[in-house]
Protein backbone atom coordinates (compact mmCIF):
# COMPACT_ATOMS: atom_id res chain seq x y z
CA UNK A 1 0.00 0.00 0.00
CA UNK A 2 1.64 3.47 -1.25
CA UNK A 3 0.42 6.63 0.24
CA UNK A 4 0.69 9.15 -1.75
CA UNK A 5 -0.99 12.54 -1.15
CA UNK A 6 2.04 15.47 -2.02
CA UNK A 7 3.02 17.52 -0.71
CA UNK A 8 3.32 15.97 2.62
CA UNK A 9 0.97 13.23 2.98
CA UNK A 10 -1.45 14.58 4.86
CA UNK A 11 -4.62 12.49 6.10
CA UNK A 12 -7.64 14.28 5.67
CA UNK A 13 -11.32 12.56 6.05
CA UNK A 14 -10.93 11.14 2.51
CA UNK A 15 -7.96 9.42 3.42
CA UNK A 16 -9.18 8.10 6.17
CA UNK A 17 -13.00 7.19 4.49
CA UNK A 18 -10.37 5.32 1.84
CA UNK A 19 -7.98 3.68 4.31
CA UNK A 20 -10.51 2.49 6.51
CA UNK A 21 -12.43 0.56 3.37
CA UNK A 22 -9.06 -0.83 2.42
CA UNK A 23 -8.12 -2.31 5.45
CA UNK A 24 -11.68 -3.97 5.98
CA UNK A 25 -11.01 -5.41 2.30
CA UNK A 26 -7.47 -6.75 3.74
CA UNK A 27 -9.12 -8.07 6.35
CA UNK A 28 -11.70 -10.43 4.97
CA UNK A 29 -9.09 -11.14 2.28
CA UNK A 30 -7.57 -14.85 3.57
CA UNK A 31 -5.48 -15.01 0.83
CA UNK A 32 -3.18 -11.32 2.37
CA UNK A 33 -0.61 -12.43 4.41
CA UNK A 34 1.42 -9.13 4.88
CA UNK A 35 0.94 -6.17 4.07
CA UNK A 36 3.67 -3.44 3.00
CA UNK A 37 2.87 0.45 3.55
CA UNK A 38 5.11 2.76 1.68
CA UNK A 39 5.14 6.42 1.05
CA UNK A 40 5.32 7.75 -2.51
CA UNK A 41 6.24 11.30 -1.07
CA UNK A 42 9.88 11.58 -0.27
CA UNK A 43 10.90 12.63 2.96
CA UNK A 44 7.22 11.88 4.31
CA UNK A 45 5.61 8.62 5.38
CA UNK A 46 2.67 10.05 7.06
CA UNK A 47 1.66 13.34 8.33
CA UNK A 48 -0.73 14.52 10.80
CA UNK A 49 -4.34 15.11 9.96
CA UNK A 50 -6.05 17.86 7.96
CA UNK A 51 -9.07 18.75 10.04
CA UNK A 52 -9.78 21.47 7.46
CA UNK A 53 -10.65 19.01 4.66
CA UNK A 54 -13.95 18.93 3.68
CA UNK A 55 -15.80 15.07 3.99
CA UNK A 56 -17.95 15.01 0.61
CA UNK A 57 -20.17 12.19 0.60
Amino acid sequence: MIFDNPPLNLMGPEFVLEFREIMAAIETDEQVKVVVFESAVEGFYLNHSDFHAKLED
